[in-house]
């Protein structure tokens, strides 16, 4: 059997539509002979709510597909599976709860090809489930890797495709950190500390779709101290004094923003709600002087 050129990874948990509506967008990549692409898709569910999904799209897809589960909850865990299954050169991330454009892949692809990239980024574009409070939108919450200052990447396994080899000359995900999210971030900074090159690859568009519940307040709430909590734990790991640094720019943004917040809320709602939010990133980063964490993967 030939090897393929692209190892496609998803990690699935629940989410049986969403993993359909992704499957279906892939098989319209273009760009790509049949054996070029294989899927791997790790169901960390011990029911295996995926495997129907996988069934009926194994059938009719033009590509390989291959179906294994993770029973031990976590999402390091499951990523690293699907890393282990791949053979392809290159290896593409995408969520269960996105859609590809069929020239996704291609532009990722063609940019490795012509750079000496380790990996590439693609912009996330939301699909609303229901319209959006308007604060949701100006803050662009959901927007990532669109329209960023030169330089700057969001480091997501929501859109990346990355050289094999390089993932291999890496610790991988960071199983220690299945349960509260952020393995993706502190695994792609420590390979840009050490010397792997990463670029945004503005063609390789996905759509995520996004439920009602997670356009609420109390949503972004929480995302926002699991970030700063997770973040400074990232930080703590190679860079202690560092991480201390944080620590205190957040007691005092902690202090500082919910008032110039309740200032500004009667002329700018959406940039009050974004300082309020900025708040209690910096509350979850004082978070490091205490055993609290967030565990957003355990359910």
């Amino acid at each position: 059997m030939r090897t393929p050129l692209v190892s496609i990874c998803i990690a699935t948990y629940k989410r049986p539509d969403g993993l359909g509506r992704l499957l279906e967008s892939i098989s319209h990549i273009e760009g790509f002979r049949d054996e070029d692409v294989e899927i791997h898709i790790v169901d960390n569910d011990e029911g295996e709510s995926g495997r129907e999904i996988f069934d009926t799209h194994a059938s009719m897809c033009r590509f390989r597909m291959q179906y294994q589960v993770e029973v031990k909850q976590n999402i390091a865990r499951a990523r690293n599976r699907g890393i282990a299954a791949a053979s392809g050169m290159y290896c593409a991330f995408v969520d269960d709860d996105e859609t590809v454009s069929p020239s996704w892949l291609k532009a990722h692809v063609n940019m490795l090809e012509t750079t000496q990239l380790n990996g590439t980024f693609g912009p996330v574009v939301p699909c609303y489930e229901v319209e959006p409070p308007e604060w949701i939108v100006q803050g662009g919450y959901y927007a990532r890797n669109t329209l960023l200052p030169p330089g700057r990447i969001h480091f997501i396994t929501g859109n990346a495709c990355l050289r094999r080899d390089s993932l291999l000359e890496s610790p991988l995900f960071d199983e220690s950190m299945g349960l509260s999210g952020g393995s993706d971030t502190a695994l792609f900074e420590w390979m840009s500390r050490n010397g792997f090159s990463f670029g945004v690859c503005p063609d390789a568009i996905v759509t995520e779709f996004i439920p009602k519940e997670r356009t609420t307040f109390s949503y972004r709430l929480r995302r926002a101290f699991r970030g700063g909590q997770t973040y400074v734990r990232i930080v703590s790991r190679t860079n202690r004094l560092r991480a201390l640094l944080y620590v205190i720019l957040g007691a005092g943004q902690l202090a500082l923003l919910p008032c110039m917040s309740l200032f500004i809320f009667p002329f700018n709602r959406a940039r009050a709600i974004q300082m309020l939010l900025k708040a209690i990133r910096a509350a979850g980063k004082l978070s490091l002087l205490t055993p609290f964490r967030i565990e957003e993967y355990r359910r």
